[in-house]
């Protein structure tokens, strides 16, 4: 599958396997295939928001194939991740749209999610 723009150096196949198969993975992912040809896919991050103590998941990416978009793959991704966070005992399930994504922005809330105060910056260091 093709990575979507601004993505990294990516994963090698065995890197991708060992992060989403090991017996504690770092990501969840759900495909979505046709023809069992991926074509989308969502990643899911467990996480605890300790200040109302309870378990939740970050849906970190959705992300469907250019020429199959607004058929309802998105939606239906969002879907599962929102089942995979409800069968694992989260209690919300959290997202962060790019600033002026405003197609993913309007998908999220068409799938039920609602604005949340802004915490404050988002702050990354390299390692």
């Amino acid at each position: 599958m093709a990575r979507p723009a601004g993505a990294g150096d990516g994963f090698t196949a065995q890197d991708f396997s060992t992060l989403t198969l090991e017996p504690r993975p770092w990501v969840d992912v759900i495909v979505a295939t046709l023809q069992e040809e991926p074509i989308g896919y969502a990643a899911l991050q467990r996480t605890l928001d300790l200040q109302r103590a309870i378990k939740a998941m970050v849906l970190t990416d959705v992300y469907v194939i250019p020429q199959l978009r607004r058929q309802g793959i998105g939606r239906a991704l969002i879907d599962g991740a929102c089942l995979e966070a409800g069968l694992a005992g989260c209690r919300a399930l959290f997202v962060q749209t790019g600033l002026g994504d405003a197609d993913a922005t309007a998908l999220c809330r068409a799938s039920g999610f609602v604005d949340r105060p802004a915490l404050g910056p988002h702050l990354e260091r390299a390692l």
